[in-house]
């Protein structure tokens, strides 16, 4: 048996085949949201380019810090800005 076998012969995948079509779509679009999340916040900790400006942290994929950024502009970069400023080391 291959492996896309034994993955289809289990038994939560049997369950997911036998839902409705529009819970299948609702439920792949989760597990890709919270899989883009995950991948995004393991990218941003794990592999930082010290090349690079720093990056703001943020957990949505192309959404990024855009709504606290709108919110109050000078408060985000001041914050930001203090935070660069403890992390960076010294040169």
């Amino acid at each position: 048996m291959g492996l896309l076998q034994e993955l289809a012969s289990h038994p939560l995948a049997q369950q997911y085949q036998e839902l409705p079509l529009g819970q299948q779509i609702g439920i792949g679009f989760g597990a890709f949201i919270i899989l883009s999340v995950v991948l995004n916040v393991l990218n941003q900790l794990l592999f930082k380019n010290r090349n690079e400006p720093p990056l703001v942290f943020h957990w949505f994929p192309f959404v990024g810090s855009t709504i606290t950024y709108g919110m109050d502009p000078p408060k985000f970069f001041k914050e930001n800005r203090a935070k660069v400023r403890l992390t960076s080391p010294k040169i």
